[in-house]
């Protein structure tokens, strides 16, 4: 089955004629290269971005560097009950719309 890269590529011409491809599968393709032509740089960069920023939550350590100084520290605290909790929760969204309006309405 082809699959279009993630957030970034097209169906190549050859996929996308009727004679080659079921119809059903042809309209959605077509519909799939509307979305991706309505979607700007900045968007699709910040779609880019999202599998890192959420990993980022949620490994057990964080650090960044400011200043040439190293800071760090734990995303998850220990609960009394020696449960993890996680410090900040990332939200769980695995649709590119969802994870969009997460991402644009941060800040």
């Amino acid at each position: 089955m082809l699959y279009p890269d993630q957030y970034s590529s097209q169906y190549p011409d050859k996929h996308l004629s009727a004679d080659q491809v079921d119809p059903t599968l042809l309209k959605l393709r077509q519909r799939y290269q509307d979305a991706m032509a309505g979607l700007n740089a900045e968007s699709i960069s910040l779609l880019k971005s999202w599998p890192d920023r959420k990993s980022g939550v949620e490994q057990a350590k964080y650090a960044y560097s400011i200043r040439g100084k190293e800071v760090s520290g734990d995303n998850y605290i220990e609960t009394l009950s020696h449960l993890m909790v996680p410090k900040v929760a990332a939200p769980q969204y695995n649709e590119w719309g969802e994870q969009l309006a997460f991402l644009l309405a941060e800040n």
